[in-house]
């Protein structure tokens, strides 16, 4: 079974049982260890934390609404639902036992339920417990099989029939680690100041409101996929109006077009892109540059693919300085990326010698994709500059900073970087959703073949990588992926096959260089 299927299957086995102990050896196992993933996956989607350790791992699952009716705690014996008696039961329970030694009889148990029935938080409920009749003793003891069920108490002898007829005791073990996991709250019941009921279920899982339009979006998100982990259907009459909105970002309305003729259906999804330059201006107040102002305009989007550009002007009495930048993460097209920056910058002196600097020049940077890992680059860079000094005294014998002639400077450098955010089980899942409705979608098959890769499930990898070539046998980035594929599993005869064959295919473009950079690192000549 693959990575995708366990984190899956772990998925499930968590949501079914949000609390496992070690004794549960399969699913303890099996949930275990996927951590890492299930850890991001709950964190990003939905907010809740992953507590895990030697005996008990506990999803600590927050509801998305608090006033659902529709799954009360149940007798694991007869899947009786809890009334208001049997919760109060449940927590006062909880309460004695977080007080308890590591064993406690039920008589016991029993008596300290009583003492904490009686005290003054208790006065003004209006319910009460006297545990004298076979009824409340019942309840009692659905609430210690509830408790057993979950692994907070051990049953070590006696029987809890023998306890309600009144002819005998039960002796338990308190499992601590599984007590402490049980509550799920943001803060401790305690600190709680409200006293209506649903005011103070709404403080346990308060959080801070949102600062910024980001935060609020992660926020409905957690808000929404917890609904939908709880109820694969969702009505949009159910959800409130900034829930609604969400959605309906995520998913614009498509236009169906059905074709009375072939009985195809076109199914197309209007996007439209946000405008996302921004211009900045403003004024500053200095000692040695007097006031000062600047404009600025910057572009991470030029033409809708990822190329950046920017301008900036410093100007005042003392200061002038311009600069401008470009970027492309695929020049032309190719894998290969470049940065180019020019700048001319004035700045005059009167504290310590009356004069003006002047530098002019200019930056540029480009990486190329190792042949191992196409996240990672090879950079190279250069700059020139040239500098420039006026002096403006009257004395030009004197020894001037600004009486020096003009100088050029010029930098090599070298680098390299990796991209490294590896959501590769999100990538996924999106890569799924796109192939349902468009299965022959040869760049979709080709970055899942990609994640697959990534994860180490050469097989799935290998599948997506022979659909594509089933739909383009000659397409060239399908062959390049099965190459490294490949490559990644030891078979170099049939990488080399495949990165030869992209080269007969064509001679230049990004699929070409990665395969010569591929068949370099193999020592393979290409003639």
């Amino acid at each position: 079974m693959n990575t995708v299927d366990t984190v899956h299957r772990a998925a499930r086995a968590l949501l079914r049982r949000p609390l496992l102990r070690a004794a549960e050896q399969e699913e303890f196992r099996l949930v275990r260890s996927q951590l890492a993933e299930l850890r991001s996956w709950f964190d990003a989607n939905t907010g809740w934390r992953l507590h895990a350790d030697a005996d008990v791992i506990r999803l600590h699952k927050e509801p998305a609404v608090t006033d659902d009716a529709t799954r009360p705690a149940r007798d694991p014996r007869n899947r009786n639902a809890f009334g208001r008696r049997r919760y109060v039961l449940f927590c006062l329970c909880l309460a004695a036992l977080e007080r308890a030694d590591a064993q406690i009889p039920l008589g016991r148990l029993a008596e300290q339920v009583l003492l904490l029935a009686r005290g003054p938080a208790m006065a003004d409920t209006g319910v009460e417990f006297t545990l004298s009749g076979r009824d409340e003793k019942a309840d009692l003891v659905a609430v210690v099989h509830l408790l057993l069920h979950w692994g907070v108490l051990a049953r070590v002898a006696g029987d809890e029939e023998e306890y309600l007829r009144g002819t005998g005791d039960v002796l338990y073990d308190v499992s601590r680690r599984v007590l402490s996991q049980l509550l799920v709250a943001r803060r401790g019941p305690s600190t709680v100041a409200a006293e209506a009921l649903e005011e103070r279920i709404a403080a346990l899982g308060a959080v801070e409101p949102p600062e910024s339009d980001e935060a609020t979006n992660r926020r409905l998100r957690h808000r929404l996929t917890r609904r939908l982990l709880d109820d694969p259907v969702v009505y949009f009459a159910e959800l409130d109006d900034a829930e609604a909105e969400y959605l309906r970002r995520q998913r614009p309305e498509p236009r169906i077009e059905p074709d009375q003729q072939t009985g195809e259906v076109d199914i197309t999804f209007e996007v439209r892109e946000k405008q996302t330059g921004s211009v900045g201006f403003g004024t500053s107040l200095g000692g040695s540059l007097g006031l000062t102002g600047f404009l600025t305009y910057e572009q991470p989007n030029l033409f809708g693919q990822a190329k950046s550009g920017n301008l900036r002007w410093e100007f005042g009495r003392f200061s002038n300085n311009f600069e401008a930048g470009y970027s492309d993460p695929a020049i032309l097209g190719s894998w290969l990326s470049g940065s180019l920056s020019l700048f001319s910058s004035r700045d005059r002196f009167f504290t310590f010698q009356e004069g003006q600097r002047r530098r002019t020049g200019m930056a540029t940077r480009v990486g190329i994709p190792t042949p191992w890992d196409r996240y990672a680059r090879f950079t190279t860079g250069y700059s020139l500059s040239r500098t420039t000094y006026e002096n403006f005294e009257d004395d030009e014998s004197a020894q001037s900073l600004f009486s020096l002639p003009p100088g050029v400077q010029s930098t090599i450098s070298f680098g390299l970087s990796r991209m490294a955010l590896e959501q590769y089980f999100e990538a996924i899942d999106d890569l799924n959703r796109a192939l349902d409705l468009e299965p022959r979608r040869m760049d979709a098959l080709l970055v899942r073949a990609s994640a697959y890769r990534y994860l180490g499930q050469i097989d799935l990898a290998r599948d997506d990588v022979e659909r594509a070539l089933g739909i383009d046998p000659g397409h060239p980035d399908a062959l390049l992926e099965r190459g490294v594929i490949a490559r990644t599993a030891g078979d170099k005869d049939a990488a080399r096959k495949d990165f030869l064959a992209v080269l007969h295919l064509t001679a230049e473009g990004p699929a070409s260089d990665a395969a010569r950079l591929n068949l370099e690192a193999m020592d393979v000549r290409v003639e």
